[in-house]
Formats: C-alpha cells, structure tokens, sequence
C-alpha cells in the first residue's frame, strides 16, 4: 500500500529539465487519484458492510442459530476490514502531503498495518463464510428424500 511512496521516490533523482517537470505532474496526478481511488474503496466497503448486515438481518428467522456464529463471523470481518480500508485511506492521504522523509516512512509503516488490519479481516470473514457454508451442506444432508411412486 505504499504507492504514493514508491513513487516519490523518483523524485530525490529529479533534473530540472522539462521532461522531468511533465513526469512531475502526472505523478502529482496519478497521486491524487490513487488517494481518490483509496476513499472511493472505503465508501463501497462500508455499503457492502452495511448491505451484508442487512440482507442477514432479513435472512434470521426468531429463534433461529442457523448459519449465526458463521454470519456474525462475516460481518466481523467486513467490518474489521472497513477499519483497515479507512485507516489506509487517511494514511495514503498523509502521505499525500508528507515532505519530510522521517514523516513518510512512519506513515508508510502505518500504511502496512493497515494493510495487515484488512488482511484479518478477510480471514474473519473467510472462516464465518466456510461456517456458512457447511451449515448449508449439513441442512442439505439433513433433508431426507422420498421418492415418489
């Protein structure tokens, strides 16, 4: 997640002449929008998180455990997830306006952690999602068929 930093560091080589000006503006461009694009992911994540919630919301029938633990599970992760999205979002926007080189590694390093915030989260959620999915198959196998006649 250490895009913006990556590509700074083009920039302690710079020339003066005009190529490198043009080189520095589309990099300040591609910055921008890699700061866009990080933001633009935390507003999906928290509809997909907040979607998810509510589909299983109609899904729980009262007094229903089925696929439960499975479904908090995903929810967990979704939201951990989201955490570490908006986490990385602020950081890459930091990093944005960063200059000084001691303030962009910290930052980068907070950047890895976010990165590893959305990592378990994704587990989380990968657990709770083979829980489901092995609730579905023993409800499957609990339903006996009778052939007709």
């Amino acid at each position: 997640m250490i895009k913006i930093g990556l590509l700074r560091k083009g920039l302690t080589q710079a020339n003066t002449n005009e190529r490198n000006d043009e080189n520095d503006k589309l990099r300040s461009k591609l910055e921008k929008q890699i700061v866009a694009a990080e933001w633009l992911k935390v507003i999906a994540q928290v509809l997909e998180t907040t979607s998810v919630e509510q589909l299983f919301a109609l899904d729980e029938t009262p007094n229903s455990l089925d696929g439960f633990e499975g479904k908090n599970e995903i929810l967990s992760g979704l939201l951990i997830g989201t955490i570490g999205q908006f986490a990385s979002a602020i950081g890459v926007t930091k990093e944005l306006f960063a200059t000084d080189p001691n303030r962009i590694i910290n930052i980068q390093k907070n950047l890895l952690l976010a990165d590893n915030i959305q990592l378990f989260g994704s587990i989380i959620e990968i657990l709770g999602s083979a829980k489901v999915i092995d609730d579905e198959i023993q409800g499957a196998a609990d339903i006996t068929f009778i052939p007709s006649d």
